[in-house]
């Protein structure tokens, strides 16, 4: 077998351009055609090498994206505003060769998007969406996160859903009162003074005042009144107190107003209310009621006094009773004693915990201790206590999601409070595949209030899948709720290569058809299998099969065919990866190994291109890559004529050049060979073969002498010289006929 390689030296419009073509021996096809780009004369550059034979093997694929699920945090807001940033953005990237299409919303109405709803993306282009708080309202509990969810729906496989948490914490005020019960049973005239807690239990201080009591029996008092009191965040108002000094007898009361500046949220005291009475005995007993106020399930409260209070210079005698006997939820710590003369006496009431499956009934631990002092009336002392909690009840009106085919389904869930407190509610879910979050506020309001979920499952795993989901929160009572059982059966995709999956050697020769390899690939799984965006990373092989879907059960053959898909230059085989991503679990990637032997030349000129003046010459090389011997022809052709060598007569000129070197190194010499260059001088082809890596290529002038001298060339536009069969075209001698012609460059 042998191989020719041609460089045809043309000149188009003032430019060099050449051609490269081969031929070949029997048996094999002879190589495409292949022109090279026009290079500017004046400025030299390396020409490239020819690219035939490449194949673009990019399919279009699907959607693709980068998306975030990470928790989307406002920060504080005051109650009855906004954050100090209001609006966020939400960005994602289309890393794919589709446009991604998109919806995005919030359940509100404390969050909304601001802006476009739904819109577009291009490929390799950003999206972004805005959302933003609205206002957070006055009467929400501080530092209570308000909870919503940011649903971004997508045409992107694996991402049909993203959901964001979205959190703003509302920031302000919010006092709570304990104390001062009322002062019970106090001697006319005689001065009782209670402690009371104002307590702070936000997020942000807050001044107070306190208002004047609506009688002149009372009054209240604390550090630095009447001056506004600054009270932290978990603080309390230092030295609060309240003084009841009774002028008549019978009960009496009254009420305060506490006056707050500074951003105040939900808050259970606004005001003071007083009670006593006024007695003519000479024993004050008090406070009453004892006020324990709501406790949590399966909590427990620290006691606390009444205090018997003596103005008598005689000793008093007492005894007590609880009303609900030894079935009673208090404790006395002193049922019976004296109190001393001119002195006093406390007895510690202390109540019982309250159990975890509580009575959430109002009042449903009131008791009333009865005290009886000797020679005075009884008085009797309400004892107040209540219990507080969550009562959760989870439902889904459906909780059977049936077959899921290599996506994820959404069922609906509610979840129930029929407790008398709020309950800041948490999901739990068991199954693989399972998911749960609510649509929007996980605060689940009391007395029968409801908050609605969204349950997921995802196929991951070709079986039946069972799961539950419950619900939970701090400050649940018991019984807990029962857990909902579910189903689901997943069918997803499992890519198997039953006959392994390369290396694959592949090889071609530059002119012929390259040698194939392949793999069989299975999908095991129960859900047909989408293949995207096979590629050769390096553009060295065709790809054939791949088709998309692959049936569940079924199979496809892959072919990888080698092809000249880059430039040559080295003997050793071209690394490449066949690379796809599928559909299964996770999206997973494959990328197969791929080498890839290219046996062929690449020939250039160097340099490109030439410029000539009269009677001069240049001079050129012939470079040469690959990985096979160069066995070639130079060309030359082009008007005026040029010619390599010793200007012999005609008008196309070919040399031979070596073919003993080595794959990839440049040939040994570009030399005159007497059989192609008929009239060389032999001494210069011997020249040529001893030394030369070049051509010369020199303007073919024909000289006419007149009077014995050479004439000057002509401004006459070149003639086309006659053939070499004309008569015109030799002398009487059979010697070549020299006519004037124009110098002429090339460039």
């Amino acid at each position: 077998m042998f191989r020719l390689v041609h460089l045809d030296v043309k000149r188009r419009r003032g430019r060099l351009r050449y051609v490269v073509s081969t031929e070949t021996g029997p048996g094999v096809d002879a190589a495409p055609q292949h022109d090279a780009a026009p290079v500017d004369a004046t400025h030299p550059t390396e020409a490239g090498p020819p690219t035939d034979g490449g194949t673009d093997v990019t399919q279009e694929g699907s959607a693709s994206g980068v998306f975030s699920t990470a928790p989307v945090d406002f920060g504080l807001a005051d109650c009855g505003g906004k954050p100090a940033t209001a609006t966020q953005s939400y960005g994602f990237q289309n890393n794919g060769p589709v446009a991604i299409t998109w919806s995005a919303s919030v359940a509100g109405p404390v969050f909304a998007i601001e802006g476009p709803t739904s819109g577009s993306v291009a490929p390799g282009a950003s999206g972004s969406i805005t959302v933003g708080v609205t206002t957070v309202p006055a009467t929400s509990t501080a530092g209570t996160a308000i909870l919503d969810t940011f649903t971004l729906t997508t045409n992107v496989p694996g991402f049909s859903t993203v959901s964001v948490p979205l959190t703003v914490t509302p920031h302000g005020g919010s006092l709570t009162l304990t104390g001062p019960a009322g002062f019970g049973s106090v001697t006319l005239g005689k001065a009782t003074t209670v402690p009371f807690t104002l307590t702070n239990a936000g997020n942000a201080p807050v001044g107070v005042t306190l208002g004047a009591p609506t009688s002149a029996q009372f009054v209240l008092t604390y550090t630095g009144a009447p001056a506004a009191a600054s009270i932290a965040a978990g603080q309390s108002l230092p030295g609060a107190s309240a003084t009841f000094t009774p002028t008549a007898s019978g009960a009496q009361s009254a009420t305060a107003a506490i006056q707050v500046t500074g951003v105040l949220c939900a808050s259970p005291a606004t005001s003071i209310a007083l009670s006593g009475t006024g007695t003519t005995s000479p024993l004050s007993i008090g406070p009453s009621p004892l006020d324990f106020s709501t406790v949590g399930c399966g909590q427990s409260v620290p006691p606390q006094a009444i205090t018997l209070q003596n103005s008598n210079g005689v000793a008093i005698p007492y005894t007590t009773t609880l009303g609900l006997g030894a079935s009673s939820p208090y404790k006395l710590d002193a049922p019976t004693g004296t109190v001393p003369a001119n002195g006093k006496a406390v007895i510690n009431v202390t109540p019982n915990p309250v159990p975890a499956a509580a009575n959430l009934q109002a009042g449903a631990y009131d008791e009333t201790l009865t005290i009886t002092p000797q020679g005075v009336s009884p008085v009797s002392i309400p004892l107040k206590e209540s219990a507080v909690g969550a009562l959760l009840l989870v439902g889904m009106a459906n909780p059977h999601f049936g077959t899921v085919t290599n996506t994820t389904k959404t069922l609906p869930a509610v979840i129930f409070n029929n407790g008398n407190q709020a309950a800041t509610a948490t999901l739990a879910v068991t199954g693989a595949g399972y998911a749960a979050a609510f649509t929007g506020s996980n605060s689940v309001p009391p007395n029968g209030g409801s908050v609605n979920a969204n349950v997921t499952f995802t196929a991951s795993t070709n079986a039946t899948v069972n799961g539950t989901l419950t619900a939970s929160a701090p400050n649940m009572c018991s019984p807990l709720p029962t857990p909902v059982a579910m189903d689901a059966t997943a069918e997803v995709p499992v890519a198997t290569f039953p006959k392994g999956k390369g290396p694959f050697n592949l090889a071609i020769t530059c002119g012929s058809a390259g040698t194939s390899g392949g793999f069989l690939l299975q999908n095991a799984g129960s859900a047909p299998m989408t293949i995207v965006n096979p590629v050769s990373t390096g553009g060295h092989f065709a790809i054939s099969g791949l088709t998309s879907p692959i049936p569940a059960g079924g199979s496809d053959t892959v072919t990888l065919t080698a092809i000249v898909g880059s430039a040559l230059g080295s003997a050793a085989p071209y690394p490449d990866t066949l690379h796809f991503t599928t559909d299964e679990v996770g999206g997973p990637a494959y990328s197969i190994p791929v080498s890839v032997t290219v046996t062929g030349v690449n020939l250039a000129l160097s340099p490109p291109s030439f410029a000539f003046t009269d009677c001069n010459s240049q001079s050129f090389a012939v470079v040469t890559t690959g990985v096979m011997p160069p066995n070639g022809v130079v060309t030359v052709q082009g008007t005026p004529p040029y010619c390599v060598g010793d200007c012999p007569s005609g008008v196309g000129f070919s040399a031979g050049f070596d073919t003993a070197v080595n794959a990839g190194e440049q040939p040994d010499g570009v030399r005159g060979d007497g059989a192609r260059l008929p009239g060389a001088h032999p001494d210069q082809r011997d020249v040529q073969r001893r030394s030369l890596r070049e051509l010369r290529l020199e303007p073919l002038l024909t000289r006419a002498r007149v009077n014995g001298r050479a004439r000057a060339p002509s401004s006459r536009p070149a003639q086309r010289p006659p053939s070499p069969s004309s008569p015109s075209s030799r002398t009487s001698r059979g010697a070549p006929r020299r006519r004037r012609t124009h110098a002429r460059s090339i460039a």
